[in-house]
């Protein structure tokens, strides 16, 4: 009797595990998953058409490292999909506060490439914890609008935002890294635009930044106080002066012209 019960149990038990997995593969965006897999697999491909001879003895190192990185972004793409999305919710804080810490790890033991601490080194891995942030940074503030409900079209709810996003981009821009640190300022519009923020607090935010952006480019500098170093104030500004600095800022502006010009509509292929 009681091999039979436990047979109708493990049954049981059998059956809910393939409706789970039944509905976990419905759930999936079939033609996002498609479509990246697709990128994913012409990035391989022209990766080992103009690296080949990179290497000496070793015409597929790229194309093995780029698929070292694959697996780990497969994994954690797998990892996403299984966590029930509430965990993100109801640990917040917890991911928050551990994205700030690991930002804070790099300028006490980061590793030092050409002028910033954007690293750690694990010996057999290097990685950059303002990327991994990028992702709990969106979910944290995701989530912490979400649990305004309402009270997002407030002003108050708006600063407090920014200024929980004001964290996290101070420490990247610290590093010095202003890329990264300007990919945190647009998440955070992007978040904020997407959970229904008032019109009028998103334009005060855009002439708050435009007039910042107007006094760290120009007015600062002008006054003796520059904020950004040269190099960096070179390339937000090299736009404006294309051919002024060829092997520097506008270094890549010219390389793509020149791919452009090169390639035509069709390119040269790899």
């Amino acid at each position: 009797m009681l091999d039979y019960v436990d047979a109708r149990v493990a049954a049981r038990e059998r059956k809910r595990e393939a409706a789970e997995a039944a509905s976990l593969l419905a759930r999936l965006d079939w033609t996002l998953f498609a479509a990246t897999a697709a990128i994913v697999a012409y990035g391989l491909w022209v990766i080992s058409g103009v690296t080949q001879d990179d290497v000496a003895g070793n015409p597929d190192y790229y194309v093995v490292r780029q698929s070292v990185f694959i697996a780990v972004g497969v994994v954690a793409f797998l990892a996403a999909v299984l966590v029930d999305p509430a965990l993100y919710r109801r640990y917040k804080r917890a991911l928050f506060v551990g994205s700030l810490a690991l930002m804070l790890v790099v300028f006490a033991g980061g590793t030092v490439a050409r002028g910033s601490k954007r690293w750690i080194d694990l010996s057999f891995f290097r990685f950059q914890p303002s990327e991994f942030g990028k992702v709990l940074f969106v979910l944290f503030l995701a989530a912490f609008l979400a649990d305004r409900g309402r009270r997002v079209g407030e002003l108050r709810t708006v600063l407090a935002a920014v200024g929980l996003a004001a964290m996290p981009i101070g420490l990247v821009f610290l590093e010095p890294d202003l890329g990264t640190a300007l990919v945190y300022l647009f998440a955070l519009g992007a978040v904020l635009f997407i959970a229904g923020t008032r019109w009028l607090h998103l334009a005060l935010l855009l002439c708050v930044a435009v007039v910042a952006s107007l006094a760290v480019l120009w007015w600062l500098p002008a006054a003796g106080a520059p904020v950004l170093k040269p190099y960096q104030q070179h390339r937000l500004t090299a736009f404006l002066h294309p051919d002024s600095d060829p092997q520097g800022a506008t270094y890549n502006i010219r390389q793509s012209e020149t791919a452009v010009g090169a390639g035509g509509v069709k390119g040269r292929g790899v």
